[in-house]
């Protein structure tokens, strides 16, 4: 027999959460050695060592032309911007390898992958211009310049469990957490997973990690493909996409012989794109 709690996760927001697993996080989060469990089961050091090199690469400051960065982008010409974006690439070449061998390092390699990427000028343009008659502060729609993604084995509510107190547990850093399993976009297209900014310096870029579970790749993955990069945004096209989430979201639980069908597609998937590259 399972138990099941309903926990509260935002107004008028609750998630179905096995007993055993909120007693189990409870013990854990509330234990002396907090700090030892972030992010225990994805990075070997605890990812002890990775707020010191983001805080290196976040250290970069803009143009010093540029008004407040909480200013909306419309006090911003796009290509002054992009002009000093390629700076902070060029100001970061050293770090960037210095995170890329730390990931390499001390990822766990056996349910966990990472991938590293900065924002191509068509992607940022485009994001812009979706943005530039709305109130989007500039610091909002340049949040992902420079991105990091971490594909985990861990199902949702152990990623949550994880890495959910990251902020209040390393207090030395700013940083601010997003739940899309908690808190969906305004529409909803199914995406889900959890984006952690880390803004330790308000004058730079904030740097982007996105934590997905392999069910999350699956459909993140496609929807990117097959619908942004084609430009779609109709409305029953993205009802379709909310559609295959909560097809994957009902897939029934492997029995513990055997590999998930999620984690098997996604294995296969993952073989087919590092054959390509």
């Amino acid at each position: 027999m399972h138990l099941y709690a309903l926990v509260y996760t935002g107004p008028k927001c609750y998630r179905k959460t096995s007993l055993f697993k909120l007693s189990l996080c409870g013990i854990i989060k509330s234990s002396k050695f907090l700090l030892e469990y972030n992010m225990k089961k994805i990075l070997m050091d605890d990812g002890y060592n990775l707020w010191e090199i983001l805080k290196k690469i976040n250290s970069y400051k803009v143009d010093s032309k540029f008004p407040s960065l909480k200013r909306t982008i419309k006090h911003f010409d796009f290509n002054d911007v992009y002009t000093d974006v390629l700076d902070f690439i060029e100001y970061n070449i050293d770090l960037t390898k210095e995170l890329e061998k730390y990931f390499e390092d001390n990822i766990i390699k056996d349910s966990n992958d990472f991938a590293m990427r900065e924002k191509a000028e068509t992607s940022l343009k485009d994001k812009w211009n979706k943005n530039s008659n709305s109130n989007k502060q500039f610091r909002e729609v340049c949040n992902d310049i420079f991105g990091i993604r971490i594909i985990t084995g861990l199902d949702q509510e152990e990623l949550e469990c994880e890495i959910q107190d990251i902020p209040k547990t390393n207090t030395r850093y700013k940083m601010q957490m997003v739940n899309f399993y908690n808190t969906p976009k305004s529409t909803d297209d199914g995406y889900r997973g959890i984006h952690l900014y880390f803004r330790h310096n308000p004058k730079c870029y904030s740097i982007e990690i996105q934590f997905w579970t392999r069910r999350d790749w699956l459909l993140n993955k496609y929807t990117h493909e097959v619908i942004y990069k084609q430009r779609f945004i109709q409305k029953h096209i993205l009802d379709y996409s909310l559609k295959l989430r909560n097809w994957l979201d009902k897939m029934p639980r492997n029995p513990k012989e055997i590999i998930s069908y999620e984690d098997y597609l996604y294995t296969m998937l993952q073989s087919v794109y590092k054959e390509g590259e």
